[in-house]
């Protein structure tokens, strides 16, 4: 409000800079958004509206189990019940010998073995990975999609190349 009052010089340079960290830090807070709900028809300029927010709820809500059907064909909701559900039927799925299913296996774990590689091949293997070869993987990758394990997503890292590039470990 000073500005208005006293138009000096330095409250309007104030105020330039305010306003510019403000719409600086809007348009890291709507990138996040659109960079967590995953949503690539929306334009980088588009405001940050509830429509990102609901886009993230809903995404969330579809991670979760909220009901299962158990063996007797019961629904169930209590989230204790349905970790026992789930921990039986694959228990039960695992524990399950299906001599079909063992033999196509052997089948192609024996065709698997009559392939061997050549030495071009092996030499190759065992060359290891370039940093060169890494910044290539990473900036062909999708620059908004969901991040990795991390956190990041990929425009991060190929955006901060020069700091983050020479932090990779062998």
């Amino acid at each position: 409000m000073a500005v208005l009052t006293n138009p000096t010089e330095e409250y309007i340079d104030e105020e330039k800079r305010v306003s510019q960290v403000y719409m600086a830090l809007k348009k890291a807070e709507e990138l996040f958004y659109k960079q967590k709900s995953r949503v690539q028809v929306i334009k980088e300029g588009d405001s940050n509206t509830s429509f990102f927010h609901k886009t993230v709820k809903v995404k969330t809500q579809r991670q979760q189990i909220i009901r299962m059907l158990n063996e007797q064909g019961e629904v169930t909701t209590d989230i204790k019940e349905i970790g026992e559900v789930a921990v039986e039927f694959y228990t039960k799925l695992i524990g399950t010998k299906d001599l079909n299913v063992e033999q196509h296996y052997v089948g192609f774990y024996q065709d698997l073995l009559k392939h061997k590689l050549s030495v071009d091949e092996q030499a190759l293997l065992m060359s290891g990975i370039s940093r060169a070869q890494v910044k290539q993987a990473f900036l062909k990758l999708e620059k908004d999609k969901a991040p990795g394990h991390d956190g990041f997503p990929a425009k991060f890292f190929t955006t901060h190349w020069d700091i983050v590039g020479g932090k990779l470990r062998r």
